[in-house]
């Protein structure tokens, strides 16, 4: 939305108009005391022992060396990206097989990839979304800028099983969240008894950001990715955010995955074998949709 505005006052300004542009919304104090509220409301202790399923104990997964701290200046990156070809049967194609989402699919995949690494078919995952929920508090958020990231956990199955039932599992899994994930967060930290949520811990943070092409991509866009290295964003001391953190994005028509890791953790030949294993895992989701897919339009 700020890219959305400088662009819009440039324009304006650049045509001679005066520059105009649309009310402001809710405020993020707003949304701050609603989550304060939430977490007096009686309606979250529906959501108590669905997040205490979620946080039962779950095999971690594997370590080339036990580190006890894992900080920025070891971290290292490893980029998978998608044709233009694949990256539009993915988007356009593959979520009209079973009604998923992107998110269901690249799940699937993830949920495939850790049961080729270590033969665990079940996988404790922390999802972030956006968080801006607003509809639920009555509050329009939509122009309103701010960090509202909601992290929680989702407990992945069916890492071996065919792939239909692979992509139903992961569908199956997101849909059961309740309230898209804000209450685990509004439980964990503003209630006393949020450490009674469980005390398993995810070792692998997924973030699908959606589709930058939208913003940055468009025809008219005035604004561009840079490609120039902006140096260190964060202190080296600073904390990585987990073992593995997964974060992905489509722009410029094609799927990037970037995976997160420490080298004083893992061997960079490690995670070139598991962005192996992902790539070979959502081609065969892909494929598998596409095919279904095609059978239902006879």
């Amino acid at each position: 939305m700020l890219l959305e505005d400088l662009q819009a006052v440039y324009g304006q300004l650049s045509e001679g108009r005066a520059v105009a542009l649309p009310g402001k919304t809710a405020p993020f104090k707003a949304w701050a005391e609603h989550l304060q509220s939430l977490a007096q409301s009686p309606e979250l202790d529906s959501e108590v022992a669905y997040w205490q399923a979620q946080m039962q104990p779950v095999s971690d997964i594997p370590r080339d060396r036990p580190v006890d701290a894992l900080v920025d200046r070891d971290a290292m990156t490893q980029r998978l990206r998608l044709d233009s070809e694949r990256t539009a049967q993915l988007l356009r194609v593959a979520p009209s097989a079973y009604g998923t989402s992107i998110d269901d699919l690249l799940l699937a995949a993830l949920s495939r990839t850790i049961w080729r690494w270590c033969g665990e078919s079940e996988t404790l995952v922390q999802l972030e979304g956006h968080g801006r929920e607003g509809d639920a508090a009555g509050l329009d958020l939509s122009r309103t800028l701010g960090w509202f990231t909601s992290v929680y956990p989702v407990r992945l199955q069916e890492g071996g099983s065919p792939v239909e039932a692979l992509i139903l599992s992961a569908r199956q899994q997101r849909q059961d969240v309740p309230g898209r994930g804000i209450g685990h967060g509004v439980l964990k930290y503003l209630r006393p008894e949020g450490a009674a949520l469980g005390s398993a811990q995810p070792r692998i943070t997924f973030n699908y950001l959606g589709q930058f092409d939208r913003s940055l991509g468009a025809d008219d866009a005035m604004f561009k990715s840079a490609e120039e290295n902006p140096g260190p964003v964060h202190d080296e001391e600073a904390p990585l955010a987990n073992w593995l953190e997964i974060a992905g994005n489509v722009y410029e028509g094609q799927l990037s995955m970037s995976w997160i890791f420490s080298r004083a953790m893992y061997d960079e030949a490690t995670v070139t074998q598991l962005t192996g294993f992902y790539r070979e895992a959502l081609e065969e989701i892909v494929d598998h949709c596409v095919e279904v897919a095609r059978q239902a339009r006879g």
